[in-house]
C-alpha cells in the first residue's frame, strides 16, 4: 500500500529522464470527452477519451516534465479554440502511465505509473479518491483505505470463477454505514481497477467506478 497522493499527483523529487511518455487515458464523466495534447511542435492533436475503458497507449510530449490536457472552448470568431484544462507533474520514474481525468468535485488529472502492466494479470487495483475512509472486504484481503490511499492485491479466487467482495463507508466510530457489494469473474488476462469516488452531492456516500483492462502481451 502506498500514499496515493504521491503516485497520482506526481510529486517528483527529480526530473523525469524523458520529455515524452506513453499514457492510457480514462475520463470520469457521463459522456466521452475530446481532449487536446500539444506535440513537440506546439500543435494540438485531438484524442477521444471514454468513461468505460482506457484508451490504447499513445505518446505525449511533456515539456518541463508536465502533462497538460486541453479542451475545446467555443469562440465567436474562431471555429475551434483549445484552452488548458487539467495538468499534472510527470512522476520521476517510468515510461508508461495511466492518465485519469476526474471532474468531481473539480477538474483534476491523476498520473499513475503503469510500467509493469504486462505482469498484472488477475491483479486488483483499488484507489480511494473520496474524502472518507472506506473498508474493503475481499477474499484474502480486508483493510480500511483512508483518504488518498490505494492497494494492489490478487484476490484468493480461482481463475475463471466468480468472486464477491464489499466496499463499506466507515463511520466516525468505525461503524459501517453504507455498503456496496460487488461480484466479478476472476481472469488471469484481466486486471481490475476500482476507483472510490466522492459523490456528486454532499452526503455520507461514495461512488464506485470499475474498469477491466485486458492485458495484451506482445
Amino acid at each position: 500500500m502506498f500514499a496515493l497522493s504521491t503516485l497520482l499527483l506526481g510529486l517528483a523529487l527529480t526530473p523525469h529522464s524523458s520529455p515524452s511518455i506513453k499514457i492510457k487515458a480514462l475520463y470520469f464523466g457521463t459522456n466521452p470527452k475530446q481532449i487536446g495534447i500539444k506535440d513537440h511542435h506546439g500543435e494540438i492533436t485531438q484524442h477521444s477519451v471514454y468513461t468505460h475503458s482506457f484508451t490504447p497507449f499513445f505518446a505525449v510530449h511533456c515539456p518541463e516534465n508536465k502533462l497538460t490536457l486541453y479542451r475545446i472552448q467555443p469562440h465567436p470568431s474562431k471555429s475551434v479554440e483549445w484552452l488548458p484544462w487539467v495538468s499534472a507533474a510527470v512522476p520521476s520514474s517510468g515510461e508508461n502511465f495511466l492518465a485519469i481525468i476526474s471532474e468531481t468535485p473539480s477538474p483534476k488529472l491523476y498520473l499513475l505509473s503503469d510500467s509493469n502492466y504486462q505482469q498484472e494479470g488477475g491483479i486488483f487495483h483499488i484507489f480511494n479518491l473520496s474524502s472518507a475512509p472506506v473498508a474493503i472486504d475481499f477474499p484474502g484481503q480486508k483493510k480500511v483505505l483512508t483518504r488518498g490511499q490505494s492497494i494492489q492485491f490478487r484476490p484468493q479466487v480461482k481463475n475463471a470463477t466468480y468472486g464477491q467482495g464489499r466496499f463499506s463507508m466507515v463511520g466516525e466510530i468505525d461503524s459501517e454505514t453504507r455498503q456496496n457489494g460487488v461480484r466479478w469473474l476472476q481472469m488471469e488476462d484481466i486486471r481490475s481497477f476500482w476507483f472510490i469516488l466522492p459523490p456528486a452531492f454532499e452526503g455520507p456516500s461514495f461512488v464506485l467506478k470499475n474498469i477491466e483492462d485486458r492485458i495484451l502481451v506482445p
